[in-house]
């Protein structure tokens, strides 16, 4: 293979990527919409008893991962999982005690049970994780 169509190649490859900062903004939709699908989902399960805190967290990743259709490395991942952690803790929140904002929730941490502090911050931890495009 010659100089030329080896350069041709890469000038290919190049143009089939998604520009990053389509990328990014598809990501972020993504994120948005996937927040709305695991917050009523969440609520929807808590409806019939079951809690599902790791749902609003973990469907942020996914749904960034999906919109951005390429991967994005680390800073998407600790967007992701800061943005899960914090989400997370607001639909628990607003379930449990929706007149509490989240400042106040966050300042009431050591009444909140165990058991939901490690499912959203397995939520968060998911987030970070799907965004990374695995």
């Amino acid at each position: 293979m010659d100089e030329k169509s080896g350069d041709a190649a890469t000038q290919i490859r190049k143009a089939m990527l998604p520009n990053p900062t389509f990328s990014w903004i598809r990501g972020i939709g993504g994120a948005v919409i996937g927040a709305l699908i695991g917050y009523f989902l969440f609520r929807w399960l808590l409806d019939y008893g079951f809690y599902a805190g790791m749902l609003p967290g973990g469907f942020i990743g996914a749904g960034f991962g999906i919109g951005a259709a390429r991967r994005m490395g680390w800073p998407a991942a600790i967007l992701c999982a800061v943005a899960g952690l914090i989400f997370g803790c607001w639909a628990d929140a607003a379930t449990n005690n929706p007149a509490q904002t989240l400042l106040e929730y966050i300042q009431d941490y050591r009444r909140i049970p165990g058991a939901r502090k490690i499912m959203i911050g397995l939520g968060a931890v998911a987030s970070g994780w799907f965004a990374l495009g695995r």
